[in-house]
């Protein structure tokens, strides 16, 4: 069953009305009037770090992921989790700059 909508007010001050409430479903813009925007990128930084820089190849994207699924089968709780992310980071640095894979795109 498929949606429709109506008005029965024959007035052009009316019409113009829903037409501009209509209008507005068409807008692609995004607002921040309440200011939650800073809260949202705050949230998406503390839980996908790394995923809001600009990176020179996609497949690097990967390791923070796969990081975080390899800490979760170890699961040693002795050590938080964040330290230990970063740790498997710091660990990881060194492979990729002593990798012969020098190409950016």
């Amino acid at each position: 069953m498929s949606s429709t909508l109506v008005w029965l007010n024959h007035s052009e001050h009316e019409r113009r009305r829903m037409l501009d409430a209509i209008a507005l479903f068409r807008e692609q813009d995004t607002r921040n009037e309440l200011g939650l925007g800073a809260i949202r990128d705050g949230y998406a930084c503390f839980l996908f770090p790394g995923s809001s820089t600009v990176q020179p190849c996609a497949r690097y994207l990967l390791f923070v992921p796969w990081i975080y699924q390899e800490l979760e089968k170890d699961a040693n709780p002795a050590t938080p989790i964040a330290d230990q992310a970063r740790g498997r980071r710091i660990n990881l640095l060194f492979p990729l700059l002593h990798s012969d894979d020098r190409e950016l795109s």
